[in-house]
Order: structure tokens, then sequence, then C-alpha cells
């Protein structure tokens, strides 16, 4: 059964009726007559922002609403490190909250990205709100926020950031050398981005250059001068294609700030031969692909490119255009998607493609080839 967030937010309504013994009255912690505007130059402007910090454009089933996040520095509200407001509607019916009402409460967790905290949801029997728990995942450009599951679903809403983004400097993700001056990456990580930069091996950090993108399918090309001769590209694997069962392993950088800068290696299954609804662009994978690891090559038993991992976030905003990600499943863009946008470069790039009957090879083999070609990809 499927329900959309209008149609089960109601149900959780009830449920924290039953489940739930905080009360909170209505109180607008930054004050009442809010803008996007005026909300930006008195509480996000002049600083380096956290991830969480912004405005935001929240969408899931027929709601749409802006929410405001900023660091709580009212003196009040002691529990939480974030407070969230309302801001406005942006075309639904929301009649239980007004302008400014306290909505969101926030504490830091070991990854700044990643928060837990509760949202007061309206309760139609009294005047009150009654808190529910909820996690959110938030990145430079998008808030998703998760209600506890209801009937076994968990309840979805995606934000974009609208307005001033964090100032904070760095995001990160992963990528790898297709060729020896090739890196492929995801075109969200390095979209609108200022500076680019790759870091190999821990130490070697060198300035990158987009020389293409797709768009459609999430990848971007870097260029990248100066590590020909210290670089092994991977190959492509054959487009013989993929088979359900089969082992596959990945390499990434996730989360660099709380897990360290040195790669890591994980393996699992190809558990699904298409992505979403049946997307042929995708395969469901069994490994897990936290922040920071989208752009990472997902390597097949002969050590041979076929996919592309990428976040569950930031698949579901950027290559699923909003769409809730269950979960459980995680996902990888196939590489034919790779052999066409490196194809419309011509025939000045040069790339490998696997052969379909080499032998396989063990872990520490893939692990070192995977070693020798990813990179930590790192944006302004």
């Amino acid at each position: 059964m499927s329900f959309s967030a209008q149609r089960i937010l109601p149900i959780l309504l009830i449920l924290g009726l039953l489940f739930s013994s905080v009360g909170a009255a209505a109180s607008k912690p930054f004050g009442s007559e809010l803008s996007e505007t005026s909300f930006t130059q008195k509480f996000l402007t002049g600083r380096s922002l956290d991830a969480v910090e912004g405005i935001w454009n929240m969408k899931g089933g027929n709601l749409t609403f802006q929410l405001a996040i900023s660091r709580n520095t009212t003196g009040g509200y002691s529990d939480y490190d974030y407070l969230g407001v309302f801001l406005q509607s942006l075309g639904s019916s929301m009649p239980y909250w007004s302008n400014g009402d306290f909505c969101l409460g926030l504490k830091k967790t070991a990854d700044a990205a990643f928060n837990n905290g509760f949202w007061l949801i309206p309760n139609l029997l009294w005047t009150d709100k009654i808190a529910t728990p909820i996690s959110y995942v938030a990145a430079s450009d998008t808030l998703q926020l998760t209600f506890p599951g209801a009937f076994g679903q968990a309840i979805n809403l995606t934000g974009s950031r609208s307005g001033q983004t964090p100032s904070s400097g760095i995001r990160s993700g992963s990528g790898f050398f297709i060729t020896t001056s090739l890196v492929v990456t995801c075109a969200h990580l390095v979209e609108g981005a200022n500076q680019i930069s790759v870091e190999f091996h821990g130490d070697s950090k060198l300035p990158a250059s987009r020389i293409a993108v797709d768009r459609v399918n999430d990848l971007a090309l870097l260029r990248v001068s100066g590590l020909e001769v210290f670089v092994t590209p991977l190959p492509l694997a054959p487009a013989r294609g993929a088979s359900i069962g089969e082992r596959v392993y990945a390499a990434a950088f996730p989360t660099p700030a709380q897990l360290g800068r040195s790669l890591k290696f994980s393996d699992g299954i190809i558990n699904g031969l298409n992505g979403l609804a049946d997307d042929p662009r995708a395969f469901q994978i069994s490994i897990s692909v936290p922040p920071g690891a989208s752009g990472g090559p997902l390597l097949n038993g002969k050590g041979q490119v076929t996919g592309i991992v990428i976040n569950n976030q930031a698949l579901g905003y950027f290559f699923y255009k909003g769409q809730t990600i269950p979960g459980a499943a995680q996902f990888a863009i196939k590489s034919s998607a790779l052999s066409a946008l490196l194809n419309s470069l011509g025939d000045s790039e040069h790339y490998s493609v696997g052969d379909a009957a080499a032998a396989n090879l063990d872990l520490p083999q893939i692990a070192e080839l995977a070693k020798n070609a990813a990179v930590l990809v790192e944006v302004k």
C-alpha cells in the first residue's frame, strides 16, 4: 500500500496523541513577520553556516512550504542546537501553522550533516502541538526529513535550498580515474562549484576542472593534470551486463571529517538489475552508500567498473527529482551511462574496456586497483 505524505501525516497525529506526552504551545523563537530575506539577514549572514542551516523549500506529497533553520542563539530551548521555524506555505493548505512558528528542534551529532530531534505536529484536538521524533539528512543544497514509520513505511519530505548556501566551505565526495587525466564523479557534487580539487593517496591534492556533465544521469568528468605517472585508471566493464547475485565492490571516501580521509572499501552483491520503479539506468546493490561516497566506483570481480555509487539522498533528489527512496535500498548508476558520456568527448579520450573473459581477482587485488585510481573530491 502506498501513502502520500499528506495522507499519512494525519495518521502520525493520532499516533502522537497516543504515544507522546510532550506538548508544546506555539512559540516564535526568532520573532514574527519573517521573510526569507529578513531571516537570512538577521540569522544567516556574516558567519560560516552548518549544513542544516538555511531557508528550505520543502515538498512531500501535496505539502509544500518554506522552512528556516538556524543555530539556537535565542537563550532558550536549551535542549537544541538548531531551531526551525515555519515561514510560509508554498501553495498547499497548512492552516495550523503561521509565520515564525517553532516547528523543529535539532541536536548536533557526530556528523554535522545528520541530525536527530523532533518535529511539532499540529494537534487537531487542542491548540498545543505534539512532538514526534524525526531524523534529518542535510547536504549543501538538499535536506531530507524522515518521520517514523507508520504501517512499516517511513515518511520523507525533501527540500531544496533557497537563498544563502553554507559558506563554511568545503563539501566532499568520491571519484576515480578512468584515464590518466580524467576523473569520474557525480554531477550534483561539482555543479555550481567555484573550486574543485582531488586528493590522491592522501597527500597529492591538485585542482580539477569540469569538462563534461550529464545531469540526467548525475555524472561528471573532471580534468586533472600532474598525476599521470602515478595513477592506474580503472577499465570499464564490457557491455555484457551484470547478473543478480553477482559480487561487487565499492571504494569511496564517506564523511572524511568523521571517518578519516583514507579510502574505504566494501563488498556486497547486485540484488536488483534496475533502479527505482524498474529504472534501467541503475542497479540496486547491497552495499551501504553513506554521504560522501557518491561518485565512487562499483567494481565487478575482475576489477572493472560496472557502476558508480550514489548516496540515497542525492539519488532521490538529483537522479529521481524529488522521489522518496526506501531507506533499505541502495543504488549505483550503470556504467553504460558513463560510457556514453566518455564517447561524447570524441576520439581524443582513450579509456579502457575490460575483457569479459578475464579471470576474477581476489579481494586484496581489487582493493589495490581501487586504491590506485580512487580520489577524494572536494569542492567550494
